[in-house]
């Protein structure tokens, strides 16, 4: 019988699940299979990835991404970063920032005594895919319109932007939501219009109002948060457009079973929110095709949540759910998007009252409710109630109000411990894949972090014990922070002054090597480019 060769049964293996490889009978009493599997940096890769709850984004060579991915993962696990490093702010910020693509956007303090700001400033960060590039120099962008807030979706370079256009009557605030190139601020090539005008009902008040923008691939969503002290009354909506085509996909509004307090992406096509009651997690699901007319936006979900609350939900940023034909993805490897977590808070009583309720859900556990319901052929709106999830939660107490305190990105959630401005940094894991390092609690030569899987309970909740694990990594060091922000390669530590304007960015640039550059002071403010 003629052997076959190395090379058919490692593209043999490829097809079998990657984590588990090693365990298999054939590989513990095979030599030949153990050779291969340990010597092949694509198998070694494929594992790494699995377990990891990693998605290959863009090919770099197996043994380059395997020995990057590695370097990455150990970094996180030991919180050892490669790189630490302090970038100062030099001009008066804005209260707008936004943290992408290895770049910190920074809104500036709008000089002509405007109540928005009209320019961003940028600089690249110190990471993993900047080696020998200039990291902290700031650059300006200078635009004609003022920006109520902005988002950027660096893979696709689009910087998307708000802005308080006119209001026509009382009846009405007039919006126009613009999309731009990240750098160069001119119209971007893939929009369809280089803005969008909406009007928001105020039925004849002065509200005031908050805007936030997101991106999901082709799709903007826009939250409108219109609120009014003479009556205290809620006036808000969502809504969905693909910026591409310039098509309206539909709105969530007070017209429909929920008004919109604040929401979260659940997949590309889906947004999680709390219910008006407070008794319910609500999803909703829009058309993400292109199809003419959308078809209506439609409420698919209820999560009953354990108890009546006033919730807000922390935004967590997940890799893109969706790509059009000008995302470029940047990164060799990310965090799967459904894999990710969302991070909730909520006040469960006074309004003055400092503690508030946190809890973390999978992205995953929501989709896999739906996609039953789905598979049995219901078509009515799914009911799940507390016991059916409460085991898919962690709960903690946090302080109030939650501010710079804690951020959210795939399947991590980094927080800060402060106690009279100092603290240490922690960061949970919540992938479900890690494998937990052989460390002895004893051991005085250990980690200077304490990472171990730990388990939430709370007597508040129904049900008592929430059984949803992670790996929890705590600085020994103390810091002075305000808050901390992080993404895929960084942890951020931010400082504020009394008016709670950022006055520097301390980068921890997790895995290695990092940037070789040098951090430049920024030039004078009064050279700001404008936009095209």
């Amino acid at each position: 019988m003629p052997r076959i060769p190395h090379e058919l049964w490692l593209r043999t293996f490829l097809f079998l699940n990657a984590k588990s490889i090693p365990s298999l009978k054939a590989f513990q009493v095979s030599k030949l299979f153990r050779a291969l599997v340990t010597e092949s940096p694509s198998l070694q890769l494929a594992i790494e990835l699995e377990d990891g709850g990693l998605t290959l984004l863009r090919s770099e060579g197996a043994a380059r991404t395997l020995e990057r991915v590695k370097a990455w993962r150990k970094a996180w696990l030991e919180l050892g970063p490669s790189l630490r490093t302090t970038i100062d702010v030099p001009f008066k910020p804005g209260g707008l920032y936004e943290l992408a693509g290895g770049y910190f956007f920074l809104s500036l303090d709008n000089t002509n005594g405007g109540v928005h700001p009209n320019t961003l400033a940028y600089t690249m960060l110190p990471g993993l895919d900047t080696a020998g590039q200039e990291y902290g120099k700031w650059e300006y962008l200078k635009f004609e319109e003022t920006m109520v807030d902005f988002v950027v979706e660096f893979d696709q370079g689009l910087l998307c932007f708000v802005e308080q256009h006119r209001r026509p009557s009382r009846e009405n605030l007039t919006f126009r939501v613009h999309f731009r190139t990240i750098f160069g601020g001119a119209v971007h090539p893939g929009a369809a219009k280089s803005f969008i005008e909406y009007a928001v009902p105020t039925h004849g008040r002065d509200p005031d109002f908050m805007i936030t923008p997101h991106i999901v691939g082709v799709h903007v969503i826009v939250h409108f948060w219109l609120s009014t002290w003479e009556d205290d009354v809620r006036r808000d909506c969502i809504v969905i457009w693909d910026w591409t085509t310039g098509q309206l996909k539909g709105t969530i509004n007070e017209s429909m079973s929920s008004a919109v307090n604040t929401f979260a992406v659940l997949s590309a096509h889906q947004l999680i929110l709390p219910a008006l009651d407070g008794e319910s997690l609500e999803v909703y699901s829009f058309d993400a095709s292109s199809t003419q007319p959308s078809r209506p936006i439609r409420l698919q979900a209820r999560f009953d949540l354990p108890f009546p609350l006033i919730s807000y939900m922390f935004r967590s940023e997940p890799n893109s759910f969706g790509s059009s034909p000008y995302a470029q993805p940047r990164r060799t490897f990310g965090v799967d998007p459904e894999k990710s977590i969302i991070c909730f808070t909520m006040r469960t009583g006074d309004p003055d009252e400092s503690d508030v309720e946190g809890f973390v859900a999978t992205r995953a556990m929501f989709l896999s409710h739906i996609s039953a319901a789905q598979r049995h052929g219901t078509d009515s709106v799914l009911r799940v109630h507390w016991h059916a999830w409460a085991h898919n939660t962690r709960w903690d107490k946090w302080d109030w109000p939650p501010k710079w305190n804690r951020h959210t990105i795939g399947s991590r959630h980094v927080g800060f411990l402060h106690a009279d401005g100092f603290g240490p940094i922690y960061v949970l894991d919540f992938n479900k894949m890690l494998r937990v390092p052989d460390v002895d609690a004893n051991d005085p030569d250990r980690l200077s972090c304490a990472s171990d899987i730990t388990q939430s309970s709370i007597s508040t909740v129904p049900g008592g014990f929430t059984s949803l694990t992670c790996m929890e990594s705590v600085w020994d060091e103390q810091f002075e922070y305000d808050g901390v922000v992080m993404d895929e390669d960084r942890i951020i530590g931010l400082t504020v002054n009394d008016e709670d304007d950022v006055t520097s960015l301390e980068v921890f640039v997790m895995g290695g090597p990092p940037a070789t550059g040098v951090p430049r002071t920024a030039p004078a403010v009064d050279h700001l480019p404008a936009a095209a």
